[in-house]
């Protein structure tokens, strides 16, 4: 019990270790691009018959690109990213360490 005329003790919780220092909105965003991407490479890989396609395949300024650019949104690097037609999955790492996964 506080007596009148003494503060009261407040509880400062301390940081969560392994919290995610993203927003959901930036969480989203980054999804976005994958699915984007993903469905690019998909669609490349039926029409061209290919078994894989990967981010330059699909993004570009060539007229045969399904994709003109893709924003980085918590500094991601899209650059390596290969869809193989068994991938039922695709990631992408931030430079933090936050992995972002989106269900093909």
């Amino acid at each position: 019990m506080v007596g009148a005329g003494q503060p009261a003790a407040t509880a400062v919780p301390a940081p969560f270790v392994g919290a995610n220092p993203h927003t959901p909105e930036e969480i989203r965003a980054v999804k976005s691009n994958l699915r984007m991407l993903g469905a690019a490479a998909q669609q490349l890989m039926k029409v061209k018959g290919l078994s894989q396609a990967g981010y330059y395949d699909v993004v570009g300024r060539q007229t045969d690109s399904y994709i003109r650019s893709v924003e980085p949104i918590m500094g991601e690097n899209y650059s390596g990213l290969v869809v193989h037609q068994t991938d039922t999955q695709i990631e992408i790492v931030a430079p933090d360490g936050t992995n972002v996964t989106f269900d093909l």
